[in-house]
């Protein structure tokens, strides 16, 4: 299948819009998620609202294996589609028996197949883990196919051949991932013929214009999806004095992370400790300090921890454009490192096919 979908600058949001697509983000995490600070801004229901309020037609909260946030709504509603984030870490893949960890999206499951994927991909299964996908007919999406944990030695060779092979019908443009990764993402599936949507991934409340599709329900929205009618928009951050900035560089990327890190600083200001007693935040990056910086931040055993947690929002709010890129500095060298070895692997197979350029969206098509 020719991959023909548009990439979209965020100034043409808007006549997109205009001309009947409707703003869909199938990456979210709620305070659901084990990584997540649990402040107001963070839960479902709160996101669900606001999402609401500007013009979402669809709402999907993808938490790191847990259908949590669902609980926030009492009744079922039709533009509340339930969805998740499993990882699995395959034994094998063909002839591959040193593999890394895959995040896979899931959506319209129900409580019994959830527990029925958590029991397979803890047995590292991933043949049954992807027949139970398709014997079902479970939507599914293949996250950020360019990531790894930070403590697995990744092998990349794998991405292209489960791509090639048919075994997920539709991948991601991440937010959360430099641009030169995610265009290696593009170019690649331009090369297979495997369609993209751009989801933001984000965990402090922010959920972006990521994708524009036309469809009022998730069925009509997922068949366009993997027919290659989505939009991907391009990732782009909005500054404090409200002008919206393309990110097309790992600067601007790092200047996204600091836009991230200070609203984690206001997110350590919000919470409670009643939400972090019932619900703990668990990191694990790359760096050690950094998760036992968070784990003492969001500590809720002693009044005294409250308000250090709350001088170290402060902190990062006051001084998050300074500190934000130095502490962003080690996260995007990582990726940039890893890019490399991805070049390595992916390059010569794009030599090989169809490597033309994303089509971008200079006006609403």
């Amino acid at each position: 299948m020719r991959n023909d979908q548009q990439l979209v600058e965020p100034k043409d949001i808007s006549g997109f819009l205009e001309q009947g697509y409707r703003v869909f983000d199938p990456h979210l995490h709620s305070a659901a998620s084990a990584d997540v600070i649990p402040s107001p801004n963070v839960w479902a229901s709160q996101l669900y609202r606001g999402m609401k309020a500007r013009g979402w037609g669809l709402v999907t909260f993808t938490d790191h294996d847990t259908l949590d946030a669902y609980k926030s709504f009492t009744e079922p509603s039709p533009d509340v589609v339930r969805g998740v984030e499993i990882k699995i870490k395959p034994r094998r893949i063909g002839s591959h028996t040193h593999t890394h960890t895959l995040h896979v999206n899931i959506y319209r499951l129900s409580d019994e197949q959830f527990q029925e994927l958590e029991t397979i991909a803890r047995s590292r299964d991933y043949y049954a883990f992807i027949d139970y996908l398709k014997s079902n007919r479970l939507p599914y999406v293949l996250n950020h196919p360019f990531w790894h944990e930070v403590y697995e030695r990744p092998n990349w060779a794998v991405i292209p051949e489960i791509l090639k092979k048919g075994d997920f019908p539709l991948t991601e443009y991440n937010w959360g991932r430099i641009p030169t990764q995610n265009e290696k993402v593009l170019e690649l599936a331009r090369a297979i013929g495997v369609p993209v949507w751009g989801a933001s991934d984000n965990h402090v409340g922010k959920p972006e214009f990521a994708t524009l599709i036309r469809g009022d329900t998730f069925e009509e929205v997922w068949d366009n999806a993997i027919h290659g009618r989505a939009c991907v928009v391009r990732q782009h951050r909005t500054n404090f004095k409200g002008q919206v900035i393309p990110i097309t560089d790992s600067r601007g990327y790092a200047a996204y992370v600091a836009d991230t890190i200070l609203r984690c600083g206001l997110q350590l200001i919000s919470v409670t400790s009643k939400a972090l007693r019932e619900k703990p935040v668990i990191l694990n990056s790359s760096s050690a300090w950094r998760n036992l910086l968070v784990r003492f931040a969001t500590s809720s055993t002693a009044d005294k921890i409250c308000r250090i947690r709350k001088i170290l929002g402060n902190l990062a709010v006051s001084h998050g454009k300074t500190l934000g890129p130095v502490l962003a500095r080690p996260y995007v060298r990582s990726q940039e490192r890893d890019l490399e070895a991805i070049e390595d692997i992916i390059d010569p197979l794009l030599a090989r096919g169809d490597s033309g350029e994303y089509d971008t969206a200079i006006t609403a098509a």
